[in-house]
C-alpha cells in the first residue's frame, strides 16, 4: 500500500525550481498541494540557466520556467523534456497615475521616450524586448533602473508616477485587478517564449504528480 502511494505520487518531496518573475508559478504549487495534500514542496527561485544546471545535477526535479535562444542552443537541452504549460506575453506597466494610461493606444515610439526600469540587460524580457524596439526601428531604451524583482517592480512603478516598467502578462494582470498598476494598451505586443515544465527525460518523478502540473489550468 505504501509503495502503490509513492507511486501515485500522493507523499514524498518534490525539489522544484522557478524563475521569480511569473504568478503562474505560486498557483501551480498550490493547486499541486491542493490535489496531492501529503506531499512536501521545496522551491528554489533563480535564473532560469542556474535552474536547468541544478536539473541536470539531479538537485531539482523539475522547472518551471522559459527558454532563451541561446538556452534552446545549449547542447545540453538535449537531456531535458520541455513541456509548454503557458504561453506568455511582455506587458508594459505604470502607475495607474502616468500620463500614458489614459491612451486608447500608445505607440512604442512615444513610450520609450519615458523613464525606465527594466530587469537586467541579460534577462530574457529585456533582451526580448531591445529585439523587438530594433525591428521596429524604435530607439532603444536606456533604463533609470535595474531590478530583476517582480516585487521591487511593482513598488517602484507604484511610488513613480512617471516610470515605465514590465511584467510577464500573468504577473501583470493580477496586479492591474489589484489596482496596484495599469498595463499600457501598447501594440504591437512582444511575445515571450512558452513557460514550460522541464524535466529530465528519464524523470523518476511519479506520473499523477506530472499530470497534475501539466492540467493545472484545467483545475
Amino acid at each position: 500500500a505504501e509503495i502503490s502511494t509513492l507511486e501515485e505520487g500522493a507523499i514524498g518531496l518534490l525539489r522544484m525550481g522557478s524563475f521569480s518573475t511569473t504568478s503562474i508559478f505560486p498557483r501551480l504549487v498550490i493547486n499541486l498541494v491542493k490535489m496531492q495534500p501529503n506531499l512536501k514542496v521545496q522551491i528554489q527561485e533563480s535564473p532560469p540557466q542556474e535552474l536547468i544546471d541544478a536539473l541536470i545535477k539531479h538537485q531539482l526535479d523539475c522547472v518551471i520556467t522559459s527558454f532563451s535562444k541561446e538556452m534552446m542552443a545549449d547542447e545540453r537541452t538535449k537531456l531535458l523534456k520541455l513541456q509548454p504549460i503557458s504561453t506568455d506575453s511582455l506587458c508594459v506597466v505604470a502607475s495607474t497615475k502616468h500620463p500614458l494610461v489614459k491612451k486608447r493606444n500608445v505607440a512604442w515610439s512615444d513610450a520609450v521616450n519615458f523613464r525606465w526600469a527594466l530587469p537586467p540587460k541579460d534577462a530574457l524580457m529585456t533582451k526580448e524586448l531591445m529585439y523587438a524596439l530594433k525591428k521596429m526601428d524604435c530607439t532603444e531604451i536606456s533604463p533609470v533602473i535595474e531590478s530583476m524583482s517582480a516585487i521591487t517592480m511593482k513598488a517602484l512603478i507604484q511610488f513613480d508616477d512617471n516610470l515605465l516598467g514590465v511584467m510577464r502578462e500573468h504577473q501583470a494582470i493580477d496586479e492591474a485587478r489589484a489596482k496596484n498598476l495599469a498595463i499600457l494598451p501598447i501594440h504591437p505586443k512582444i511575445r515571450l517564449p512558452d513557460i514550460c515544465l522541464v524535466t529530465q527525460k528519464q524523470t523518476l518523478l511519479p506520473a499523477a504528480t506530472l499530470q497534475v502540473l501539466l492540467d493545472w489550468k484545467n483545475l
